[in-house]
């Protein structure tokens, strides 16, 4: 579920300002103000935001939906197999997704980690926090081609102060292979034609991988930028 507090609010025209910056300066990790503030002994919240719906993505064709999928069978003839076992996949994935919170559990990940590169002690909620670490994922889910299957997120991170001023951000990449417990014939690698192998508990392990993924390149991202400003 996503929400919204309204610290939140004051901080629209600074994002808005900020999409406006040369988006080299993200790529580098330049552009950021980690130098003007003292995080230690400071309070962090986390936020966390994610899409309601999971997708899947098949040699490399994004599938939002089960209508968008149903164009690319009609349209790719010879990959209808493996396009099915998409749509399979899909169905498993929302069912595992009903029942893993990613933004609960990226929110806890991401402040054990990134308090401990900053200093900062935990706070729930954003008001009355003197900084907050916002992470909104684009899209979430199943990637998978001949070679092999992995879950994965593409998201975006920012690290305000309680006047809602951005000081950091970053974009994130993060993934997990699929291994399935089970039909060790398939040698531990599931590809885009052998999804229907992959169990709901599979998909939610796989997740819970890339959720850690996430929250560690976060982390190391923040820490590198920071031992760059500290020397």
């Amino acid at each position: 579920m996503r929400y919204r507090l309204p610290i939140l609010d004051t901080r629209v025209p600074t994002r808005a300002l900020a999409g406006m910056l040369p988006f080299l300066l993200v790529a580098c990790g330049g552009g950021h103000r980690l130098d003007e503030r003292d995080f230690a002994g400071g309070t962090l919240a986390v936020e966390a935001y994610a899409p309601a719906s999971a997708v899947v993505r098949t040699t490399g064709v994004k599938h939002d939906s089960d209508d968008e999928l149903l164009d690319v069978i009609l349209e790719t003839g010879g990959g209808v197999a493996r396009e099915v076992e998409a749509r399979r996949a899909a169905t498993r994935l929302r069912q595992a997704a009903s029942e893993f919170d990613i933004a609960s559990r990226l929110s806890e990940r991401l402040g054990a980690r990134v308090g401990r590169s900053l200093g900062t002690r935990p706070t729930t909620g954003a008001a009355g926090a003197d900084f907050l670490l916002e992470l909104d994922v684009r899209r979430y889910g199943i990637r998978a081609d001949d070679a092999s299957a992995s879950a994965f997120l593409e998201a975006d991170v920012y690290l305000f102060d309680a006047d809602g001023i951005e000081l950091w951000r970053r974009s994130v990449h993060a993934w997990d292979r699929l291994t399935p417990r089970v039909h060790a014939d398939l040698g531990g690698v599931v590809t885009a034609a052998t999804l229907h192998y992959v169990t709901v508990e599979d998909l939610e392990r796989a997740v819970d991988g890339m959720v850690d993924a996430a929250a560690s390149r976060v982390g190391r991202d923040l820490r590198d930028d920071l031992r760059d400003v500290r020397g």
